[in-house]
């Protein structure tokens, strides 16, 4: 008995498996709206495809698989299946305000605009139409039109969340920090689970000089989205700038993790690495930020930096030199090529660029060259 005992187990546990799965195409709609909203996508569409098997006049099931093939940027295949919907239900103001947002990833803003008014025509107060009309204006660059549209989607749903973190970054990027950030307060307070309000109230905060505050509403933000690289990184930032090195590191290296080729997450980790006089592994970031980016004039500053702190003056002066090269205006490359330069013996050599350095402005070059030239 104690050996048929689990086999026992386990074909209870799968009949009721079995049991548990939907019957009916409701039951595979209601599955696949929750795989959509968990962020499965293909065992989303698997179920969509099996409701629509099974009812092919489901304008439900189509609406549904067109936002996850919009997720997938498949946008040809969601506005065909919107359309399908459309075809079942030809009033759903719902279903016209989907199909403009295909028709606006599609570059079709003529065919979007006509949707969003069929969608306002059926429902004079449609929130989320009103909020699609302002997304087309805003990828048009065209935000005087944009923030009408956006408010008036609030007017008819205070709780549109996409409306408040589209206001909040149209502010954000024009420079309206204190509107900016209570729209995207405004979000944390409608939808707490997402990162969104959080990331982005990080960035005002960084931006602010604001760090522990900041490192805190990024740990909101990953809290809710652990796959967020830009979370990551910025965490590590405010947590560089607090001289939190080892947290920044690990931020840093995490950012990597999910996005190999962040080549700002290269560069900052290698300036963490050398704070904390760990000059092999700083190199080694460097040449990795210079593998994503060979034209980086900060990857090679930062890099004859370690080099210099190192010893290593006669590469110091080539990552110097390729640094100028990039960016013939940096005093500091000039000046620290100087004084590597001058460590190398070659005196008149060092003295020359820092005399070009203090012509550039450079403070420290001029001390150096009034001490250590004439």
């Amino acid at each position: 008995m104690k050996k048929i005992f689990p086999l026992l187990m386990l074909s209870i546990v799968m009949m009721m498996s079995v049991a548990c799965g939907p019957h009916d195409e409701s039951g595979f709609i209601n599955r696949g709206a929750e795989r959509l909203s968990s962020g499965d996508i293909d065992g989303a569409l698997e179920d969509f495809n099996r409701a629509i098997e099974r009812n092919s006049a489901m304008a439900k099931a189509y609406a549904l698989r067109s936002k996850a093939y919009a997720k997938k940027k498949n946008y040809e295949a969601a506005r065909n299946d919107i359309q399908k919907a459309l075809s079942i239900e030809p009033n759903n103001p719902d279903y016209f305000v989907l199909l403009a947002s295909c028709k606006r990833e599609m570059g079709d803003t003529q065919g979007a605009l006509g949707d969003i008014e069929a969608a306002i025509k059926l429902n004079p107060c449609n929130s989320p139409a009103y909020a699609e009309r302002g997304n087309l204006w805003t990828s048009n660059g065209n935000f005087s039109k944009a923030v009408p549209d956006y408010e008036k989607a609030l007017q008819c749903d205070g709780k549109n969340s996409d409306a408040l973190l589209a206001l909040g970054l149209i502010f954000f990027h024009t420079g309206e920090m204190a509107r900016a950030e209570a729209y995207f307060t405004k979000v944390i307070e409608v939808k707490p689970e997402s990162s969104s309000g959080y990331f982005f109230r990080g960035l005002i905060k960084l931006r602010q000089e604001e760090y522990e505050a900041a490192s805190q509403l990024f740990t909101g933000a990953i809290k809710r989205d652990i796959g967020n690289a830009d979370a990551y990184y910025n965490r590590g930032i405010a947590r560089s700038m607090m001289k939190q090195f080892v947290s920044a590191l690990a931020d840093f290296t995490r950012a990597l993790e999910l996005r190999p080729s962040f080549y700002s997450a290269y560069l900052n980790r290698g300036y963490v690495h050398g704070e904390m006089k760990n000059y092999i592994e700083a190199i080694r970031d460097y040449n990795a930020a210079l593998n994503l980016k060979p034209d980086s004039a900060r990857a090679y500053y930062n890099r004859g930096l370690a080099r210099a702190a190192m010893g290593s003056f006669r590469q110091a002066v080539d990552d110097f030199t390729a640094s100028l090269k990039y960016n013939r205006n940096d005093s500091e490359a000039m000046y620290n090529r100087g004084l590597a330069k001058y460590n190398m013996g070659h005196k008149i050599e060092g003295c020359t660029d820092m005399k070009k350095a203090s012509s550039m402005g450079d403070a420290d070059a001029k001390e150096f060259f009034t001490s250590h030239c004439q």
